[in-house]
């Protein structure tokens, strides 16, 4: 889906910058960076090994759906320059977004591996929400369209703050959906905590 929507990534930020949601949406949307972001996901993992016995085998392996999948896309970031478009030229082509592989290398300037102008693809904030929704689905299956509203809400902060174009949001949803399915069997936890949280007992 990545390199379907490709071609389209300038014409969309272009379209974007025009304001298309209203002013209560824009919040919404930029409150759920939390979902997305290392504090957000440590505190939802406290809050799963507090409230949820059953599941708190469980919570490592969550907070590496959610970190791993953000690690894994900072690793492709260093590896393909793409200029964000907050500081990319919305009128030209969309090659014309993309510096080169391993910039840090072909520009001879190793401070570039700390430019995260040049850091947009893909989009490490919506690959630890995915990665995350993910293994909440699994924990917890009936929250199922919850999760997956907070992850497109986290990824749609991204477009908005002008920090990613689409493909570099969907190229991360798509790195976020191979590795959690490395981590998350169904069966096995159903087979072990049942499908529910069983709450303390005093």
């Amino acid at each position: 889906m990545a390199a379907a929507v490709l071609p389209l990534d300038v014409a969309i930020c272009r379209w974007w910058t025009t304001g298309p949601l209203p002013g209560g949406v824009v919040k919404v949307v930029a409150l759920s960076e939390a979902f997305a972001h290392g504090y957000g996901v440590a505190l939802l993992l406290a809050a799963v090994w507090v409230l949820d016995v059953n599941h708190r085998r469980y919570v490592l392996r969550l907070g590496c759906s959610a970190y791993v999948s953000g690690l894994v896309t900072n690793l492709v970031k260093i590896s393909v320059g793409r200029t964000r478009p907050n500081v990319s030229n919305l009128n030209a082509a969309v090659d014309e977004t993309f510096v080169g592989w391993l910039p840090c290398w072909t520009l001879g300037d190793w401070s570039r591996l700390f430019d995260r102008s040049i850091q947009s693809f893909p989009s490490g904030h919506t690959a630890t929400a995915v990665g995350l929704a993910i293994g909440l689905i699994c924990l917890y299956p009936q929250g199922r369209w919850l999760f997956i509203a907070l992850a497109f809400l986290a990824a749609l902060q991204r477009l908005q703050s002008g920090a990613h174009f689409p493909s570099d949001v969907l190229a991360a949803a798509g790195i976020a959906c191979l590795v959690a399915a490395t981590l998350w069997n169904t069966a096995e936890i159903k087979a072990t905590s049942g499908d529910s949280a069983e709450p303390l007992k005093n």
